[in-house]
């Protein structure tokens, strides 16, 4: 007779619950438009596509559930979800999930500063001494993180910390091209914070749980499916479809 520890019992109504129609429950991060955000209960954007697209190559139907960042990383680390996406592998996360093989796409860090300063690229060596905004839980460079000389100030947000840019509470923040841009046009800032180059380029992610009893099948399919949607160009042709919200409709997405 089988003994059915509560681990067995757990992966037993997991398979029920996670595998039911062939459908996988990812835990999506809501507020990092225009790759991953919530809409009216819904999550849209260039990575979740990219996910949908990778799994339904593999045959799987993919659920998501949009919450904060950092409550998915957390959800995923406690084998609540089976996956998140979007994370950069940084030294202090590396160790705690499974990862996919390849990045979902890259992030293009800018330096954000006031409007107005003269037109030269702002690197690392610029910021020392310097108060620079980062958002509690959001992955930066090392070199900006390591860096004792740069004064960080955290913050709740993206949104926030390029307002206090433009207020002149922060002297500069970093924040995806395509993020920033999203964000620029939903507060009106345009006139009041420029970019200063590029500083940076982060791979993102897939991440699996270590300790969800599906994460490795889980996993394995997605790997699978995304190797074909790359051979068939798919990745590409998703990429170059985004961002692609009218002006009405950003107004539509959750706000910091």
């Amino acid at each position: 007779m089988q003994v059915v520890t509560r681990w067995t019992l757990g992966a037993l109504l997991c398979s029920t619950a996670c595998w039911g129609s062939n459908k996988v429950l990812l835990c999506a991060e809501d507020d990092f438009y225009p790759y991953s955000a919530g809409q009216r209960g819904k999550s849209v954007g260039l990575t979740v596509e990219l996910m949908r697209a990778a799994f339904t190559e593999a045959g799987l139907d993919v659920e998501f559930r949009p919450e904060p960042y950092n409550r998915c990383l957390e959800s995923v680390k406690r084998g609540k979800y089976v996956a998140t996406f979007d994370t950069a592998k940084t030294p202090d996360r590396k160790q705690d999930y499974l990862w996919s093989t390849r990045p979902l796409t890259h992030i293009r860090m800018l330096t954000w500063g006031p409007a107005g300063l003269p037109q030269k690229k702002i690197d690392y060596a610029d910021l020392r001494g310097q108060r620079v905004g980062v958002a509690m839980g959001y992955e930066y460079p090392a070199e900006l993180l390591n860096d004792r000389n740069i004064i960080k100030v955290h913050s709740q947000s993206e949104a926030t910390n390029l307002r206090n840019v433009a207020a002149g509470r922060l002297a500069f923040t970093l924040v995806d091209a395509r993020v920033a841009h999203i964000l620029i046009n939903k507060h009106d800032l345009a006139d009041k914070v420029a970019h200063y180059g590029e500083i940076s380029t982060l791979p993102i992610y897939a991440v699996f749980s270590l300790t969800h009893p599906q994460a490795e099948t889980t996993l394995a399919h997605f790997e699978r499916g995304w190797g074909k949607l790359r051979a068939k160009g798919g990745v590409k042709r998703i990429e170059d479809n985004w961002p692609t919200l009218s002006q009405a409709s950003l107004t539509q997405l959750k706000v910091e």
